[in-house]
């Protein structure tokens, strides 16, 4: 499998800002990964569409690079993690992804 595309994780979290009492997202901690786009396969898609998602990408990688963060930026656009599954072999994960809901959350990675 050729890792070709170049993939931002990231975990964000909401923080309360001392001088104004407010909570903003902000960005815990940020990696990148090479990863395999793919298209979503018609099963992955209906099981999706039967808990009200609408998948946008499907992305693998290698499994021991995966920490768990929940958004990932590909070419300026931010998604979400909506699972976690098998890849190709037993080395690589499968990792469906949807448009992010989270405004803010999308707001505080595009603005780095």
């Amino acid at each position: 499998m050729k890792l070709s595309t170049r993939a931002d994780f990231y975990v964000v979290d909401s923080v309360l800002d001392e001088d104004t009492g407010k909570r903003h997202k902000t960005i815990v901690r940020q990696k990148s990964e090479l990863v395999q786009l793919e298209e979503v396969g018609s099963e992955t898609y209906y099981n999706a569409m039967a808990l009200n998602l609408t998948l946008n990408v499907t992305i693998q990688m290698r499994k021991i690079s995966y920490t768990g963060e929940q958004y990932i930026k590909i070419d300026e656009r931010v998604y979400q993690v909506t699972r976690v599954g098998k890849g190709i072999t037993k080395q690589y994960i499968k990792l469906p992804l949807v448009e992010c809901p989270d405004k803010e959350a999308a707001e505080a990675i595009l603005n780095g």
